[in-house]
């Protein structure tokens, strides 16, 4: 009977491919098979955020599959992007195309300002970290209060993002700095 088992065709094609009919150890397995799906998400985060995420990932997924006991990692944070000045912008979305300014003041990752755009000038609140910004507007629209938000990557003089418009849609955007001051009208 086990000459019959080893000469079955489906037995023979799993030991090709390195598989065996019974485990005695499969907890092994797992153990490499998780290790596996953690560092191809290192790989894929080292793909979408840059390599700094992934070596960060790559070292905890390291020190976690190493011993059962969790590990610590520290976390870097980038000081955020100098934001402040007046903004430029070009917003496409599926309601035309709209040339807003942003005019920005920053304390540290926080931001407030001004928004001057088709509803004429309104206040805006957001935070900058890293180079990574979020601004939100509280626009009035036929007796209701919607958000409006901005999210962009600061590269010096230039940044380039999304907007959400409440219950408008989205939109995609590109700014540039045109004056770098840092006090409000």
């Amino acid at each position: 009977m086990t000459d019959s088992l080893v000469a079955s065709p489906s037995i023979r094609r799993n030991a090709q491919v390195g598989f065996a009919p019974f485990d005695p150890n499969p907890a092994k397995h797992m153990r490499t098979y998780a290790r596996q799906c953690l560092l191809i998400s290192s790989a894929a985060l080292a793909i979408a955020w840059g390599p700094a995420t992934a070596a960060t990932s790559t070292s905890a997924t390291t020190a976690t599959s190493a011993t059962t006991t969790s590990a610590t990692t520290k976390t870097v944070e980038q000081a955020p992007a100098n934001v402040a000045g007046t903004w430029a912008m070009t917003v496409i979305s599926k309601m035309g195309t709209n040339k807003p300014t942003a005019v920005l003041v920053q304390n540290g990752s926080h931001l407030t300002g001004i928004y001057r755009g088709r509803m004429g000038d309104t206040p805006l609140t957001g935070t900058v970290t890293g180079n990574n910004l979020q601004i939100d507007i509280p626009i009035k629209m036929m007796g209701r209060e919607l958000q409006l938000t901005y999210k962009a990557v600061v590269d010096g003089d230039t940044m380039a993002g999304t907007t959400k418009m409440a219950q408008m849609g989205e939109g995609a955007f590109t700014g540039k700095r045109t004056t770098a001051n840092s006090k409000a009208p």
